[in-house]
């Protein structure tokens, strides 16, 4: 709603000016965290800078507008719900943070979704768009002090409002959760209790992830593609959050192959747990470094992480700090990570297509974990 104009610029103005400058501007939303970004050459940063600060602090919210932009989050909602693998990982997060607003789906739902009003959304902003709750972060070339004026004009009379970003560890819940939906494959995910943005095993873990299934060469690819032909996609995936995580596992089968799926793959994981070799993490950690590198290689890259890592965690690490924690990582410190992550105690499961009945679910994971 912020791009549907101000009470200084229409959206029409807004799209205008930012294609006259020949920038981009545009946000996107976490679970935790919402980012308004641009990107301009470095003679109309202020410009383009002005215009992004005046979306937060100056937003219409036209109810026209309002009602638009209902009907095409709405059509959003049905799009992830035609996508199995979509509505697998968002019945996963209900199963696993049934106490924790992580369980809901960012886009919200078709009620609430339904119902917001402008009001809404103002107090909203009033409660969270609060010094104390933003980051302005930039990276390239800019004039510091042009920035530093306009960051003071648009911000400069918002007070604290004793609401800072705060937390409580994250509950992990285990249980399975079943949706039958028509499709050609039955999408299944499970995934264990991983670790926060802050936890000292949270590179380890990140590097064992990619081991187990983050690329060609990993376990999971190899096992259940290449030698088995049971999924064209699987992955493993660890999410950190502020106040916890989860590592899991992810494919799309055929219906009448899900129990081989999930027994290979948890052997797969509980192999891991005994039997990496230090050419296997090598080859991983220079893997997991590139990508890094490489993914911070863009002055966006930088800016988002930057803004990130200080509003979540009060902190920077830049990537040379973030190459030597990998560099540093052993043998040990992988097996330690694996061991935390693969236990019966905390797994939960999500099916969705053609499933079957619970206990068939549960005999296996008890077989193979146990």
């Amino acid at each position: 709603m912020v791009f549907k104009g101000t009470t200084s610029r229409t959206a029409e103005e807004i799209a205008s000016a930012t294609d006259m400058l020949g920038g981009n501007i545009n946000a996107f939303t976490a679970k935790e965290d919402t980012c308004l970004f641009a990107r301009a050459l470095s003679e109309h940063v202020p410009t383009m800078f002005e215009i992004l600060c005046d979306m937060v602090c100056n937003p219409l919210f036209d109810k026209k507008d309002m009602d638009t932009e209902r009907g095409v989050i709405l059509e959003e909602i049905g799009m992830y719900e035609d996508s199995a693998e979509d509505l697998c990982a968002d019945l996963l997060n209900e199963v696993v943070w049934q106490d924790n607003p992580l369980r809901f789906n960012i886009l919200g739902t078709r009620d609430s979704v339904s119902t917001l009003t402008a009001e809404n959304l103002r107090e909203h902003m009033k409660k969270y768009y609060v010094p104390e709750r933003m980051v302005i972060s930039l990276c390239g070339k800019f004039d510091e002090d042009a920035v530093l004026e306009i960051t003071n004009r648009f911000f400069g009379n918002k007070k604290n409002t004793g609401n800072p970003v705060q937390y409580e560890e994250d509950k992990f819940f285990e249980g399975i959760k079943l949706k039958s939906k028509e499709s050609e494959q039955t999408q299944i995910s499970y995934a264990f209790k991983g670790v926060s943005l802050t936890d000292k095993q949270r590179y380890a873990i990140a590097v064992f992830s990619v081991i187990a299934g983050g690329g060609a060469s990993s376990r999971l690819n190899r096992r259940i593609r290449e030698e088995l032909g049971l999924a064209y996609s699987v992955y493993a995936y660890h999410c950190a959050y502020i106040g916890g995580g989860i590592f899991g596992v992810s494919a799309g089968v055929a219906p009448q192959n899900q129990s081989q799926f999930l027994q290979e793959s948890l052997s797969v994981l509980h192999d891991l747990t005994q039997s990496i070799s230090e050419s296997e993490l090598l080859r991983t950690k220079e893997q997991f470094k590139a990508s890094t590198v490489m993914g911070m290689e863009s002055v966006s890259g930088i800016s988002s992480t930057m803004g990130r890592q200080l509003l979540l965690q009060n902190e920077y690490t830049d990537v040379d700090d973030v190459i030597k924690q990998i560099d540093n990582i052993t043998l040990e410190d992988i097996k330690e990570a694996a061991n935390l992550l693969i236990t019966p105690k905390n797994i939960a499961l999500c099916v969705v297509g053609d499933p079957n009945d619970e206990d068939f679910y549960r005999n296996i994971l008890q077989s193979k974990l146990l």
